[in-house]
């Protein structure tokens, strides 16, 4: 704001932003929380039921001789297998997950993170286009005509959130911008990390000479397009949660229905 000398606006944008970033964390939390809470409860369920519950009707069985089901065989066989090797499972689940959260915690984590996570479908897509709009929004507010906004590249590539995508605009764009005498479209092509779409609307800015408003197109644009991506990919998170609850209880339905044939034999 200082640097710029646009104080207002520039405090303006920062508000917006923050107020977006809050209510986004907000919502997503919120809406994750049930599913979470729900596939959890889900998987203790199974673990108690192959772990505890159907180990002890499964060797009732073999204590009459009785030849088990194939389902019902596997399951016991899983069963044992959990119990007998519970420690070495659970390290094999818990050591991954605390490597790979202090190993994204380095420069060199994060940087791989931000790189992979743009790709990944649905969630991916929906990082990478908040870190283009936040690009557009601070180019936005510090851009000005006079041809020296290199520190504002700068500064929105440092905004973006997305380590990745900063060091591609730092260490490309603004490098062929300074070296090769390259356009603003030519060097944001360049790196990489810009959609189509993006690129498209610097492109139209700078043939029309209003790479500035063109910008906050794309940031609104942008902004609209992800709270509903958001929502969309809530949605496709709960219903992949539901289709697993729906498997797990009906393999338990399925095993626990095959054991149940086998009681009239006992009581004969």
């Amino acid at each position: 704001a200082s640097t710029s000398g646009n104080m207002a606006e520039v405090f303006e944008s920062t508000a917006k932003f923050m107020e977006r970033d809050a209510t986004f964390k907000k919502n997503l939390r919120r809406s994750l929380l049930m599913p979470s809470i729900a596939l959890t409860a889900v998987m203790g369920v199974i673990l108690f039921y192959v772990g505890y519950i159907f180990p002890l009707m499964a060797r009732m069985f073999l204590e009459y001789n009785i030849a088990l089901p194939p389902m019902t065989a596997a399951t016991l066989e899983f069963s044992n297998f959990l119990q007998n090797n519970w420690l070495i499972i659970t390290l094999g689940f818990t050591l991954p997950i605390v490597a790979f959260v202090m190993y994204i915690r380095t420069a060199r984590g994060k940087y791989l993170l931000d790189k992979y996570i743009i790709k990944v479908p649905v969630l991916g897509d929906l990082l990478h286009k908040m870190s283009i709009e936040i690009f557009s929004r601070v180019f936005y507010t510090l851009y000005s005509d006079s041809g020296q906004n290199v520190e504002v590249i700068k500064t929105a590539a440092e905004a973006c959130r997305n380590v990745y995508m900063e060091r591609q605009i730092k260490d490309v764009a603004i490098k062929k911008m300074l070296r090769d005498g390259e356009g603003l479209v030519d060097a944001m092509t360049a790196t990489g990390v810009f959609t189509r779409t993006a690129l498209s609307r610097f492109r139209l800015g700078a043939e029309s000479g209003s790479v500035r408003e063109n910008a906050k197109q794309l940031a609104d644009y942008y902004q609209v397009q992800t709270e509903y991506k958001l929502q969309t990919t809530v949605e496709l998170i709960n219903v992949g949660v539901n289709i697993i609850i729906a498997i797990a209880l009906a393999v338990i339905t399925i095993v626990s229905s095959e054991a149940a044939i086998i009681q009239p034999t006992i009581n004969v």
